[in-house]
Parts: structure tokens; sequence; C-alpha cells
């Protein structure tokens, strides 16, 4: 799993929004995770945030939701269900906190 770095708050993002909290050595606290739909949104974590990495947090806070649009276009249309894309399973939309 990748996990992109956000020095200016200490954690790391991955491409489902969880965060995860930097340790010393540089590796990331795996068992501690907390999704950004779960941070107060003007809270000292996204105030603490450089332009750099809100860029990033955006990105991919941005991603999950066209991703999101995509994939329940793709349903209502038949193409696949939820039983074949076992990543929207625990899938909630950024905005609104609704699970897919």
């Amino acid at each position: 799993m990748i996990v992109y770095k956000l020095e200016s708050v200490g954690s790391g993002i991955d491409r489902y929004g969880w965060t995860y909290a930097g340790l010393v050595d540089g590796g990331y606290d795996m068992d501690s995770r907390v999704h950004l739909d779960d941070i107060e949104k003007d809270g000292e974590w996204f105030n603490g945030l450089s332009a750099k990495d809100r860029r990033i947090v955006l990105a991919i806070a941005t991603q999950r939701w066209s991703f999101l649009k995509s994939s329940r276009r793709a349903m209502r249309e038949g193409l696949y269900s939820l039983d074949q894309n076992r990543d929207l399973h625990d899938m909630v939309d950024p905005f609104t906190g609704a699970v897919v």
C-alpha cells in the first residue's frame, strides 16, 4: 500500500482517505488509522496542512468522489455490482458521509 507523506502534520494518507500517524523511524502507525471523514474540517489537523500537503489531501478526496460517481453510474447501468468490486464495500462519499 502506498502512503503519501504529509510532513506538515506528521502523518501520511493512502488513496482511500485513511490517515496514519508518523513514527520516529519514518514509518507509519498502521494500527491506528483515522479516515478523513472523521477529522474535524476546521480543526488543528486540517489547519496545520501546508499548501503542498493540502493539495495532496484535496486530490485524494476529489479522486475518491469521481471514482464513486462513476462507480454508481456503472452499477445503475448493470456493468458490475458491489460484489464484483470489493474496494467499494467500505467507500464513503467524502462530502456527504453517505455509504455507497
